[in-house]
C-alpha cells in the first residue's frame, strides 16, 4: 500500500513499453537455469544489512547456470539502484531501463515498482527456473517491504505478480520467499500459490543477518531439483544460525511449502473453522486454552503455529467432529510443508513446536485489512470474528438415559439412548465409539417436542463403548454436549484377530532384533500372534500359511478371551534347499470350526520380506547438529565443548540389516565419540559428539567421515559441518635483560588481529618501544625489544606495558615489569632476569560485541 506520492504510468502502457519476453523457445537451452530476483527494500533500519547481503551475493556471482538481479534502496536520499551481480563486482543498470519516469529514488513499497521489476528483470535475465526473493521487515499479512511510510501488503504482492505475468506470459515462479519477519503464514501462503510452485517463510522474527546468500547460491545448477532447493533454502539458513556461524539473539525458523497442497489445505481449515465456529457457545473456554497454550512467536500473540493449535485443540476438546478436523488439518499441514527446521537459542523464546506455518488469531476483534485478503472466503474468517462475541447455549440436555440391552440374544448385545432436553434445539447427533475411539455409527435426528426415543445401535463387536451427543440449534451452533464411557457390549461370540508379522534375525551372539530383511546367511524366523477379542472362547483353531509354493497349516484346541498364540516360521523352513536371494511373499489366514464370529475380516493378513545374496551395503547420509560451539571456562582455562550431531543413515537401495559404524578423518587433536548402530530400518539415527581443540581456526570446518558396514567395508561417506566462533584475546610476558627489555605478545585468539603496544613508565626511568602498532594472526607471538634503557640511580623502577586490540576496545592485557637500575651493573650481567607472567588476560567471544538486532 503506497503512502508515497509517486508518478502514475497507465498499466495499459505497460505492454507498449515492456513488451512480452524477448527470447523464445529454440533459444531455451542458452539461457541459464535460473535466475535469483531480490527486491530489497532497505529504506530503513536495515540499510547496513542491505550492504552486507550484496557482499554475500557478490561471493557466489552470476555465472552459466544463474544469474542474480537485485533492486536495491537505502535510507539516503537518491540511492535506489539496479544490479547485475557479478562475482566480486556489481553491474549497474539505468533505473530508466526499467520505467522510463524512474528517478534515483524509488518507492519500494509501491506494488507497481515490484511489478515494473519483475517485467524488465524477465526481459532482461531470462532463466527456465526463476527465484523471487522479497528483502526486509516483516510483519505476517499486515505489511512487508516498508519505504518510509509505505509498504507492501500481502494483496498487492498477489496484484503486481498477476499484472508481470499478464504482460510476459511467464510461468509460475519455481519458488517466492521471503528474507524477512513473521512472512511463514497459511494466509500469506495461499494468497501468491498461483504464482509460485513453493513459498517459503519464517513463523518467526529473522536475525539482522537474515538469509545467508553465500551458503545457498552456489548450490542453484543444472541438477538441484525443487526439493533440493527447498530443503537448502530452510537448512543453510537455519544451520548457519544452529551453528554459530552468524551471529543471533533470536531463536529461528524456516519452512518451504507446496504450492499444489495449499487448496487441499485450505479445505481442510474451512472443515476445521467449521468445527471451531459451531462449538463456541459450549466450549470457547476449552478453545481459548488452547490457543493460549499454542506455540507462539517473539512480539506478535496473534501469530500461532497452525499445527499446534490443531493439537491443543484436539487435546482441550471433546467433540469427536472437532477432534477428527483437527487430525486431518494436521495431515494437510504435513503434506503441504516440504521441509522445515527450527533452532531455539539457548535462554530465548523455544520454538519447538513450529511446524512451518503460523495462522492469524486474535481474541479482540479483526485488523482492518485482514478482510482484503482471501482469507475473509474461509470460515477462519467467521471463526475469528465470533470468537471475540459471546455467543450464549440456549439450549440443554435434562435427562439422558444411556444403557446396554437385550434384544433377544439372551445378552446385552446393543446401546439404547432415550433423552429429554430444554430450549429450542432442533438437531441431536448421536455417535458410537469403540475403545479405539474409532466412530462406528453415528444418528442425525431432528428434535420435537425436547425429546428423543429409542437410538437403537447394536455393533459388530464385543466391548466397552462410548457414546457421545450433542445438540444443535437452527443456525448449527452447539447447545450442549453429552458423554458417557464404559457401556459393555456382549455378543457372545469369539472374533479371532491375525496380527501382521515380524522378521526377527540374530543381530549378534543370542541378540534377536526385529529387522527389515535378512541376508542368506543369517539365523532368522518369522513370528505373529493371534488373538482372541471375543468373549467366549475360540475352538479347534487353524492358522494356515502360504507362501512361494508351499503351505503350513498350524492347529491349535482352543483359544480364551483375551489371550493370545503366539507362533513361528523358521528360516530353513522358509528357504528349504533354495538358499538363495528371493523376495517371500506370505498370505496368512485363521479360522475356527465355531458357527458365527464378530468381524472375519481381520482373521487375514499378508508380509513379505527380502532375503539378500552376499553383498556390501551402501548408504547416504544426511547431518543435523543439534547445538553451537561457543567458548567456555574452567579452573584449567578456556576450552570448546563436545559438538552433537545427530547423523541419519538411509539405504541406497533395498538391503538387510548392519551394523553401521563411522570412521571420522579427524584434523589434529580433535576428538570424535560415536558408537555403532544396529541399522534395521531404511533408516537409522545416532548421536556422535566431536571436540576441537582450543587452536582450533575460525570458521567452518568439515569433518568428513566414512560409514562402515558390518564387514569394515566402506559403504558410504558424509561430512559434518563445524563452525569455529572467532574469539579474540591478548596476552603479554616481558623481561629485563641487561639494558633491555624484551616483550613478548601473544594473540591467543583465532582470528587475525591489529594491536597497539603502549608503556607507562616510574619517574626517573627512560626506555623507548621499538614497535607499537602490528598486526598478528591466530596464536602468534611478537617480539619487541626496547632501546635507550636509562635509570637515575640503581634503585628498582616500575614499567606498565599494555597491550590493546585496535578493534576490539575489551581485548587488552597488561603487565608491569620490575626493572632495576643499571648505574652499577657489570657488562654482560643479567641484571637480575626478570620474567612476570601475565597479569591481566584479555579473552572474550567476538559475537559479544555484535548489536543485537533483529528483522522484523
Amino acid at each position: 500500500m503506497s503512502k508515497k506520492i509517486s508518478i502514475a504510468v497507465a498499466f495499459f502502457l505497460l505492454s507498449t513499453v515492456f513488451g512480452h519476453s524477448n527470447y523464445d523457445a529454440s533459444a531455451e537451452d542458452e539461457i541459464p537455469e535460473w535466475v535469483f530476483y531480490v527486491y530489497m527494500a532497505g529504506d530503513n533500519t536495515l540499510y547496513n544489512e542491505l550492504t552486507d547481503d550484496l557482499n554475500e551475493m557478490k561471493m557466489v556471482g552470476s555465472n552459466d547456470d544463474l544469474d542474480i538481479v537485485a533492486l536495491t534502496d537505502k535510507i539516503e536520499d537518491n540511492d535506489s539502484h539496479l544490479y547485475h551481480v557479478l562475482k566480486h563486482d556489481l553491474v549497474e543498470r539505468n533505473l530508466s531501463e526499467v520505467n522510463e519516469t524512474w528517478e534515483n529514488e524509488l518507492d519500494m513499497g509501491n506494488g507497481d515498482t515490484l511489478r515494473d521489476f519483475l517485467i524488465w528483470a524477465s526481459n532482461e535475465f531470462p532463466a527456465k527456473r526463476k527465484i523471487l526473493i522479497i528483502w526486509n521487515h516483516g510483519s505476517g499479512w499486515e505489511k512487508v517491504a516498508e519505504d518510509g511510510n509505505s509498504f507492501l501488503t500481502v494483496p498487492e504482492i498477489n496484484l503486481s505478480l498477476k499484472e508481470y505475468r499478464e504482460v510476459t506470459n511467464e510461468p509460475p515462479f519455481t519458488l517466492i520467499g521471503f528474507d524477512a519477519c513473521l512472512m511463514g503464514m497459511f494466509e500469506i501462503m495461499y494468497e501468491l500459490k498461483n504464482h509460485t510452485t513453493m513459498v517459503h517463510g519464517s513463523e518467526a522474527y529473522e536475525p539482522l543477518e537474515g538469509w545467508t546468500y553465500n551458503n545457498l547460491l552456489y548450490k542453484l545448477n543444472k541438477n538441484i531439483n525443487d526439493e533440493e532447493l527447498a530443503y537448502h533454502v530452510v537448512n543453510d539458513y537455519v544451520e548457519s544460525y544452529r551453528n554459530g556461524s552468524v551471529y543471533t539473539s533470536y531463536s529461528v525458523t524456516a519452512s518451504v511449502v507446496s504450492s499444489n497442497k495449499l487448496e487441499g489445505l485450505w479445505n481442510d481449515l474451512d472443515n476445521f473453522s467449521t468445527e471451531l465456529n459451531s462449538v463456541l457457545p459450549v466450549f470457547k473456554n476449552e478453545i481459548k486454552n488452547a490457543r493460549d497454550n499454542s506455540q507462539r512467536f517473539d512480539q506478535n500473540p496473534n501469530f500461532r503455529d497452525l499445527y499446534d493449535l490443531t493439537v491443543k485443540i484436539e487435546n482441550e476438546l471433546p467433540v469427536t467432529s472437532v477432534k477428527e478436523a483437527a487430525r486431518n488439518l494436521r495431515d494437510s499441514i504435513n503434506q503441504t510443508v516440504m521441509f522445515e527446521d527450527h533452532w531455539t537459542k539457548p535462554e530465548k523464546l523455544n520454538v519447538g513446536r513450529a511446524n512451518g506455518m503460523t495462522i492469524y488469531f486474535p481474541t479482540e476483534g479483526v485488523k482492518n485489512g485482514y478482510n482484503n485478503l482471501e482469507i475473509m472466503e474461509n470460515t477462519w474468517f467467521d471463526f475469528i470474528s465470533n470468537y471475540e462475541t459471546s455467543i450464549q447455549s440456549e439450549s440443554n440436555f435434562k435427562n439422558v438415559n444411556s444403557k446396554s440391552v437385550d434384544t433377544g440374544t439372551g445378552h446385552n448385545d446393543s446401546v439404547l439412548v432415550n433423552g429429554t432436553f430444554d430450549g429450542e434445539a432442533s438437531v441431536l447427533k448421536f455417535k458410537m465409539i469403540n475403545s479405539q475411539g474409532e466412530v462406528i455409527k453415528t444418528i442425525v435426528q431432528g428434535l420435537e417436542n425436547n425429546s428423543f426415543d429409542n437410538l437403537l445401535v447394536q455393533p459388530k463387536k464385543s466391548g466397552n463403548y462410548s457414546i457421545e451427543l450433542t445438540l444443535y440449534n437452527d443456525e448449527g451452533y452447539l447447545q450442549d454436549y453429552y458423554y458417557e464411557e464404559n457401556i459393555f457390549v456382549d455378543l457372545n461370540l469369539p472374533d479371532l484377530h491375525l496380527d501382521t508379522p515380524e522378521l526377527v534375525s540374530e543381530t549378534s551372539e543370542g541378540v534377536l532384533s526385529n529387522v527389515k530383511g535378512v541376508d542368506i546367511n543369517d539365523k532368522f524366523f518369522v513370528k505373529g500372534q493371534i488373538r482372541n477379542l471375543g468373549t467366549i472362547s475360540a475352538n479347534n483353531i487353524s492358522l494356515k500359511i502360504k507362501y512361494e509354493d508351499r503351505v503350513k497349516i498350524v492347529n491349535y484346541t482352543k483359544l480364551n478371551p483375551n489371550e493370545i498364540i503366539n507362533w513361528t516360521l523358521s528360516d530353513y523352513e522358509i528357504l528349504d534347499s533354495n538358499n538363495f536371494s528371493q523376495n517371500i511373499n506370505m498370505n496368512l489366514s485363521v479360522f475356527s470350526s465355531d458357527y458365527y464370529e464378530i468381524d472375519p475380516e481381520n482373521n487375514m493378513t499378508s508380509f513379505s520380506f527380502f532375503i539378500h545374496g552376499e553383498h556390501s551395503h551402501y548408504y547416504t547420509s544426511t547431518v543435523k547438529n543439534l547445538n553451537t560451539i561457543e567458548l567456555e571456562s574452567n579452573d584449567n582455562g578456556y576450552y570448546f565443548p563436545w559438538l552433537e550431531t545427530e547423523i541419519t543413515i538411509i539405504d541406497s537401495t533395498e538391503q538387510s540389516w548392519d551394523l553401521v559404524y563411522f570412521n571420522f578423518i579427524l584434523p589434529e587433536s580433535w576428538e570424535a565419540n560415536n558408537t555403532n548402530i544396529l541399522h534395521v530400518d531404511p533408516e537409522s539415527k545416532t548421536l556422535i559428539k566431536l571436540k576441537p581443540p582450543i587452536d582450533a581456526k575460525k570458521g567452518e570446518t568439515k569433518i568428513p567421515f566414512e560409514i562402515l558396514n558390518g564387514n569394515g567395508v566402506i559403504g558410504g561417506y558424509g561430512n559434518v559441518s563445524v563452525t569455529i566462533p572467532q574469539y579474540y584475546g591478548v596476552s603479554i610476558a616481558a623481561q629485563q635483560i641487561d639494558s633491555s627489555v624484551k616483550i613478548l605478545v601473544t594473540n591467543t585468539g583465532n582470528g587475525k588481529d591489529t594491536f597497539k603496544l603502549s608503556k607507562e613508565l616510574e619517574d626517573g626511568l627512560t626506555l623507548y618501544l621499538t614497535e607499537t602498532y602490528f598486526e598478528l594472526e591466530p596464536y602468534e607471538t611478537k617480539e619487541i625489544n626496547t632501546q635507550g634503557l636509562e635509570t637515575e640511580t640503581a634503585s628498582k623502577y616500575e614499567a606498565n606495558f599494555e597491550v590493546e586490540s585496535i578493534g576490539n576496545e575489551n581485548i587488552s592485557a597488561n603487565i608491569v615489569l620490575e626493572i632495576r637500575g643499571i648505574e652499577n651493573s657489570e657488562s654482560g650481567e643479567d641484571s637480575g632476569l626478570n620474567l612476570i607472567a601475565i597479569a591481566a588476560f584479555g579473552f572474550a567471544i567476538f559475537s559479544f560485541f555484535i548489536l543485537r538486532m533483529r528483522r522484523t
